[in-house]
């Protein structure tokens, strides 16, 4: 919309992927994916460390949903982070390929995508962002 300010743009494109992604799940896959975090250091542990995490694994959705995730990401962190967070992404490939290529069998420990928030909560407070809207998210 014309006028309106970048936060107020980049909340409303968040929310509108946020929900876009909801929508592309059944029931039991929002069940999985929007739920509180337990605690506050379960909501601060970002660190890479492979092990199986809260939530379905991104090899476990359909392309579609993969790609709603995608959309969320970039609506939601400013661009280079949003490259890296995709070159990281991208290097589980090549990881997987150098180990053997074992990912996605039995003991493997894929990427695992969750959130705590709603469409509607995502709308609250307007934290700052310098995301940079990207696409459609329908």
């Amino acid at each position: 919309m014309a006028g309106e300010p970048e936060v107020r743009r980049t909340v409303r494109r968040v929310a509108e992927c946020a929900a876009a992604l909801l929508a592309s799940l059944d029931e039991a896959g929002r069940a999985a994916v929007q739920r509180p975090f337990p605690d506050e250091r379960v909501r601060r542990d970002w660190s890479y460390v492979p092990r199986r995490r809260a939530g379905p694994a991104l090899d476990e959705l359909t392309r579609p949903q993969r790609k709603a995730v995608q959309r969320l990401l970039a609506a939601s962190l400013a661009f280079p982070a949003y490259a890296q967070v995709a070159a990281v992404m991208a290097l589980e490939d090549v990881l997987d390929e150098a180990e053997g290529g074992a990912r996605g069998s039995a003991g493997a420990t894929p990427t695992t995508c969750w959130s705590s928030a709603t469409p509607r909560t995502l709308t609250r407070g307007g934290g700052a962002s310098r995301a940079t809207p990207t696409g459609r998210c329908t």
